[in-house]
């Protein structure tokens, strides 16, 4: 695939891709190594082999770590399944990536605050009771059932949630990759063009503004942008990918997240990722509406979970 198509399109953000494909390039072999080198150090720490398996469709569409301990019962191996489609360059910055993740959760363990984010039955009608007036309205609008309205609305919800771990933890680990990792500069530049041009390909509003209430609507673009905004800092804003999102109505909150991540970085130590998504949570709204669950045996289930419910896709708007 060519990375020429992922890129914020600057003259300064082009001239930098072609730097940093020659770079890449002539890096690549130097980067492979110290990125294995990692993966053993993590294998001999955790005392668990580390699958890597590039797929052409993995889950999630770019990819998904599979933490052994996070597991139930607890994986005798973690699991990396990686996009095939990522540019060879690139590759290198992907699993680099991934691995910073699993090295997170490690250290987390290591001093005793490996936790599992989670929804709760409580957390459920925490998020029911935030939807219902909204719901009772936008039931007017469509031709969907109150509980359909419902259902689709936590669903959202719990994608806004999964969104705002990631997006947290992803800063955290993009940020230790170019402190840490130097080789990987120009394969970490090409693999940001991708991942945030299948970002934005990624994105569809067009149910969002109806079926959140409008502070939750805000919250939940202000974190889609600040992903955008906080590649554009880590590249000293040589790149322009937070455009779309400026002299918008959430513009500020997405700038206040990164200006939250950048304070709270240097102080962040092991298993401390964990407040600063609490945090990204207070401000965007939907702190309320997930836990952090202890590492147990037993699986913890909302009611969602264990009731069959309409199906979200079925709703029309009018």
């Amino acid at each position: 695939m060519n990375v020429t198509n992922h890129v914020s399109q600057t003259p300064a953000a082009r001239n930098l891709l072609e730097e940093h494909q020659r770079l890449a390039e002539i890096n690549h072999m130097d980067a492979t190594h110290a990125v294995e080198d990692y993966r053993r150090s993590l294998e001999q720490r955790d005392g668990l082999p580390i699958e890597v398996h590039w797929e052409p469709k993995p889950p999630g569409g770019f990819g998904t770590v599979t933490c052994a301990w996070l597991e139930v019962p607890p994986a005798d191996h973690h699991l990396l399944q990686l996009t095939a489609s990522v540019p060879e360059l690139a590759k290198p910055a992907v699993l680099a990536h991934e691995l910073t993740h699993l090295d997170i959760d490690g250290q987390a363990k290591t001093v005793g605050k490996l936790r599992k984010i989670g929804v709760t039955v409580e957390n459920e009608k925490t998020m029911m009771a935030a939807l219902a007036p909204h719901v009772r309205a936008l039931r007017w609008k469509t031709f969907g059932s109150e509980k359909q309205i419902k259902n689709c609305g936590v669903d959202l919800l719990m994608r806004f949630i999964s969104g705002v771990q990631n997006n947290s933890l992803d800063m955290i680990v993009e940020t230790k990759i170019k402190h840490l990792m130097p080789i990987l500069a120009s394969a970490q530049y090409l693999s940001s063009r991708f991942a945030v041009q299948r970002r934005r390909d990624a994105e569809g509003w067009k149910l969002w503004p109806d079926l959140l209430p409008r502070n939750l609507y805000r919250g939940l673009r202000a974190s889609s942008a600040s992903y955008f905004l906080f590649f554009d800092a880590l590249f000293d804003n040589v790149t322009d990918d937070f455009a779309p999102d400026r002299n918008t109505f959430y513009e500020e909150l997405a700038e206040a997240l990164v200006d939250r991540f950048e304070r709270a970085f240097p102080k962040l130590g092991p298993g401390d990722d964990y407040e600063f998504v609490d945090s990204v949570a207070t401000m965007v709204g939907i702190r309320e509406f997930y836990s952090w669950l202890p590492i147990a045996p037993m699986e913890v289930k909302s009611n969602r979970e264990a009731q069959p419910r309409e199906a979200c896709g079925e709703l029309a708007f009018s």
